[in-house]
């Protein structure tokens, strides 16, 4: 397991490996992101799917359907590319990894509420 990478371990590997780090009294930052971002994913796209009905449940006469699809879609690669960046920011400043997953599922939740409350 120690010779694997953190992304090809399961869920239930990573927590093992969270706990034998625990008891040794160290830390590996990579295995404990790799952790909250597997946890966290069905909030994060829990997050999405609000965002994704604030483009289905708009007005169809204000936006044409492609543009709808790709906002859609730009949306969507811009959460994970930022879902990427404050993971690596997690590892390089050591801020809590919890921390740095949660922040774009929140602020995602509150773009997608926002966007449902306009559109309604």
């Amino acid at each position: 397991m120690l010779t694997r990478k953190a992304e090809d371990l399961s869920l239930t590997q990573l927590y093992e490996h969270r706990q034998f780090m625990r008891q040794q009294g160290t830390r590996s930052l990579s295995h404990e992101l790799a952790f909250w971002q597997k946890l966290l994913s069905p909030l994060s796209i829990l997050s999405l799917v609000i965002v994704a009905c604030s483009f289905v449940f708009g007005s169809l006469r204000t936006h044409s359907l492609g543009l709808r699809i790709v906002v859609a879609l730009l949306f969507g690669l811009l959460f994970s590319y930022v879902q990427d960046l404050v993971g690596f920011i997690s590892l390089a400043t050591g801020f809590s990894p919890l921390l740095m997953v949660i922040l774009p599922i929140i602020a995602s939740a509150i773009l997608g509420g926002y966007l449902l409350k306009r559109q309604m």
